[in-house]
C-alpha cells in the first residue's frame, strides 16, 4: 500500500509495505507501522482492534451468494457494482437513523437539521 505525502517540493511516496501483520487475539491484519509504539518488532501489539483479546466478536456469515458474485466475478453487473459501490453506499448511508427532521425553509431537500 502506497501513501502519498505532501511535502514542501510536491508529493513524495511514503511505502507502507505488505499488511502482513496478524494480531494474536483476534486476527486483525495490520501494518507493522501501526504497532503500539512501546513494543518491539520480533512481539508487536496493536490497540485498535480488540483491546488486547478483551472484545470479542462472532465471526462474519457468509454474504449471500448474489452479492459475493458482485464482489468476486467479472461480468458486466459485476464490473457495474464495483465501479458504484461508493455511489450505492452514500445513496444508502441515510437510510438507516431516525431522527425528527425539520427542513429550514428555502433550502433544497439535501439541507436539513435533526434535533432531538
Amino acid at each position: 500500500m502506497n501513501e502519498l505525502k505532501c511535502t514542501d517540493n510536491g508529493l513524495t511516496r511514503h511505502e507502507l509495505g505488505r499488511m502482513n501483520q496478524t494480531y494474536i487475539h483476534c486476527g486483525a491484519k495490520f501494518w507493522m507501522e501501526e504497532k503500539n509504539q512501546n513494543t518491539s518488532l520480533a512481539f508487536p501489539t496493536f490497540s485498535t482492534c480488540c483491546a488486547h483479546g478483551k472484545v470479542h466478536l462472532s465471526h462474519l456469515i457468509d454474504p449471500p451468494s448474489y452479492l459475493l458474485n458482485l464482489y468476486t466475478l467479472s461480468n458486466s453487473d459485476a464490473v457495474s457494482f464495483c465501479k458504484n459501490i461508493r455511489r450505492y453506499n452514500n445513496v444508502l448511508a441515510c437510510t438507516s437513523f431516525g431522527a425528527d427532521i425539520n427542513m429550514i425553509a428555502g433550502q433544497e431537500i439535501s439541507d436539513f437539521c435533526i434535533h432531538g
